[in-house]
């Protein structure tokens, strides 16, 4: 991706609310990149778009080059359902608690992406014992340690075998002891299936440790506001 912006707040999403710029972006499979910047700084929002979930535009009115593809094809040009298809299909996440659904088990959350896909279940179950948490996959979220659902989340993120693991500043809620072993567990298993892994964070030792790429999250300000800017290029 290369020349794009993104809006938040502000009137009418507008003008005085905070702006995230990306230079340029590019990344490929089994590369391990880590966006680090303080806590504000567009991290999140990065990996929200690098998700499909929160559109870009391109930079300038009269801007020709902005661009962002994904497993090569063009953002711009897929409609609501393709995006939807693209994300289940070459997607994983894991979110800084988790992101759990409460109301399934450990287990049925590890698989989730597998039923949408029509894949064989026990790719999931199998996860989950290389990780060490199939003696409890059968509770509820609400009845695991912050660790087990950490753990549960990588799981489910690399269940489908995804081609970009996209990771929230996943080990945040943990003790540094746990943080370590769970960012070693989604490396190890991603590097694995040979996928890329995206991580924002705010703890850039963590993420040398683990043999991340850092990349800046600068902020900085100009009429209107806030801005962050990202550029790997």
């Amino acid at each position: 991706m290369a020349g794009l912006e993104c809006r938040r707040g502000g009137s009418g999403g507008g003008a005085d609310g905070f702006r995230l710029k990306i230079g340029r972006f590019v990344a490929r499979a089994g590369e391990r990149i880590a966006v680090i910047g303080p806590s504000g700084s567009g991290k999140s929002t990065f990996l929200d778009i690098v998700a499909l979930t929160l559109a870009a535009q391109k930079m300038g009115a009269t801007e020709k080059t902005g661009h962002f593809r994904l497993s090569g094809m063009e953002i711009d040009s897929l409609n609501d359902a393709a995006l939807a298809e693209l994300r289940g299909r070459d997607i994983g996440y894991v979110l800084q608690t988790g992101g759990l659904l409460g109301f399934l088990s450990g287990r049925e959350n590890a698989r989730l992406p597998l039923r949408r896909l029509g894949q064989p279940l026990d790719v999931a179950d199998r996860l989950l014992e290389r990780l060490g948490v199939a003696d409890v996959a059968g509770r509820k979220p609400a009845a695991l340690s912050i660790g087990q659902r950490q753990r549960i989340a990588i799981a489910r993120a690399l269940a489908h075998r995804p081609k970009i693991v996209l990771a929230d500043e996943p080990t945040a809620s943990l003790d540094p002891e746990s943080a370590g072993r769970a960012m070693d567990l989604l490396v190890e298993m991603a590097a694995e299936q040979e996928c890329c892994v995206l991580l924002v964070t705010h703890d850039a030792a963590l993420a040398a440790r683990a043999g991340f790429e850092p990349v800046a999250c600068r902020v900085g300000s100009e009429a209107g506001g806030p801005v962050g800017l990202i550029d790997r290029g």
